[in-house]
């Protein structure tokens, strides 16, 4: 056998089968044309990170996420509303969680909701 001959990469194909539960499936596939100076690896990387961030479980995870956070942000700001019936230490808490949220767009993801019971 000759090895003298290097192997050619001019495509690459990348797919994934994502199990949405309730015997449902998503298969995501992804092919990539190669350049001479692509690095395989680099392509690959980015190829399994593009499949991974359009899946729908990726997207159903980030909507979760998201109406996770406006829970929060109502909750707070129902409290701080409504502040006269509320305890001191839970308004000061949601005000506190409102202005880092006002200052960097983020909840504190260890925030949690001061349940009565």
């Amino acid at each position: 056998m000759d090895t003298s001959k290097k192997m050619v990469v001019k495509q690459l194909t990348y797919s994934r089968l994502f199990n949405l539960n309730n015997f449902e499936n998503e298969k995501i596939e992804l092919q990539v044309e190669l350049n001479d100076d692509d690095n395989i690896d680099m392509v690959l990387k980015g190829a399994r990170e593009w499949v991974e961030a359009n899946s729908l479980l990726v997207i159903r995870a980030e909507k979760k996420k998201n109406e996770e956070i406006l829970s929060k942000l109502r909750y707070a700001k129902r409290i701080i509303n409504d502040s006269s019936n509320q305890s001191c230490d839970e308004v000061v808490r949601c005000k506190d969680m409102m202005k880092i949220y006002e200052k960097t767009g983020v909840v504190p993801e260890d925030w949690k909701f001061d349940l009565p019971f």
